[in-house]
């Protein structure tokens, strides 16, 4: 076989790979299903063995043309002079991809945090996110991190570092911040742009055992706190009285208020495990108890539209964050405040789990299915009397701690 057009031209697909070596030179065909590629043979003056170095590929439907056949013929030219100089083709074609391979990773470990997050801004791993989520991380980032970090390499950070940084900060702003650190690095990993763990298993806790509710004395102490002025107060006082998360408080608006009949429809759309869950649009009914009343009627003074709970100065929706620095003090957080709630309904008031999970609006198993007490019924008679009997425990315990203080 030659080095002709003709020849290469006819070749055809092989069940088995071939070799077979074009006349008067050092150059073999070999043949695979999908197509032949022309190999350059040649004794390596570096290394002292035969080596093979792919000159080009073809596929079979490919015209082979004179130009081919003189491009070939110059490679080989080039090449058999490399081999009298004693160098190495494919040595110096594999240390040019390593330099090429060494640039990209220096690029990549040379980013600061401020365009690593940037860039993962733009992920679906983030976008995957809820928007008050990503809101919250976009605020929480420009606010604390990117002062201390943004600046530095994505190498420089260490676990260290981040736990002095995070001792600095309310118990709101860590638990966000911690967050923002994990998914960044997993992000970090999976680019290979670190190579290490450096935050894994790393949490951060009060002192102590982990708090999941709060003792009667600093509940108390808590209510006393709270400024009937001040919406982000109020706010915490109605999570407190109705036992919602956080979040459909903040959210509340003024239509979801039945004042006739003394009702707080939360639509789907606030409610965070119904946002998440496909084919449903279930809303949590809530009767209004006269503590809740109260609440309300207070911020009525701030207006009657929009928001509930609104910031006063911005008049703009309160953050997450805002609530959990307020009961930093405490060592609570808006969780914890919610949990506080379910732990009073369970063991203080001894209410079966069917009170606790309709004020709650957590799901129960039935069978193989997962669904909500209320799913076609909301059981507004039973809540008034689980809420009722809360509240009274709430007034009990603020009576019993003033009569304390007074005979002191």
């Amino acid at each position: 076989m030659q080095l002709t057009t003709k020849a290469l031209n006819e070749l055809a697909p092989v069940a088995k790979l071939k070799r077979t070596i074009l006349k008067g030179t050092n150059i073999y065909v070999e043949q695979r299903a999908s197509g032949y590629s022309l190999l350059y043979k040649y004794q390596s003056p570096v290394l002292y063995k035969t080596r093979y170095m792919k000159l080009v590929r073809f596929t079979y439907d490919h015209n082979v043309t004179k130009e081919d056949i003189i491009n070939i013929k110059n490679k080989k030219i080039l090449l058999d002079a490399d081999i009298v100089k004693d160098i190495d083709p494919l040595e110096v074609k594999q240390k040019g991809r390593l330099r090429a391979t060494q640039k990209r990773i220096d690029k990549k470990l040379n980013i600061n945090l401020d365009e690593a997050f940037k860039q993962y801004n733009e992920t679906d791993d983030f976008k995957g996110l809820a928007d008050s989520t990503q809101n919250a991380y976009l605020k929480t980032y420009a606010k604390h991190i990117k002062p201390v970090f943004g600046n530095k390499s994505v190498q420089s950070y260490t676990r260290g570092k981040i736990e002095l940084f995070l001792d600095k900060k309310p118990a709101g702003t860590q638990h966000i911040c911690l967050a923002i650190f994990k998914n960044l690095e997993n992000w970090l990993l999976k680019t290979d742009t670190i190579v290490l763990h450096r935050l894994q298993k790393f949490t951060k806790k009060p002192a102590g055992k982990k708090r999941t509710s709060i003792d009667d004395k600093t509940l108390v102490e808590l209510l006393a706190s709270l400024d009937n002025n001040n919406s982000v107060h109020q706010a915490i006082h109605f999570q407190l009285l109705t036992g919602c998360r956080i979040g459909e408080v903040l959210n509340a608006t003024w239509d979801e208020i039945d004042f006739k009949n003394n009702l707080w429809t939360i639509p789907w759309q606030h409610i965070k495990t119904e946002r998440k869950a496909t084919n449903s649009n279930r809303p949590h009914v809530l009767p209004i108890t006269s503590s809740m009343l109260q609440v309300l009627l207070l911020q009525k003074q701030h207006g009657t539209s929009g928001l509930i709970f609104k910031s006063v100065i911005k008049n703009k929706k309160i953050s997450i964050v805002t609530v959990n620095n307020i009961l930093h003090p405490y060592n609570c957080t808006s969780h914890i405040l919610r949990k506080t709630v379910s732990t009073n309904i369970l063991s203080t008031l001894k209410l079966g789990s069917m009170e606790f999970k309709l004020i709650i609006n957590h799901k129960v198993v039935k069978g193989v299915d997962v669904e909500y007490l209320d799913e076609t019924e909301q059981f507004l008679d039973a809540k008034l009397i689980t809420l009722q009997a809360w509240h009274k425990r709430l007034e009990e315990l603020s009576n019993t701690m003033l009569h304390a203080k007074a005979k002191a």
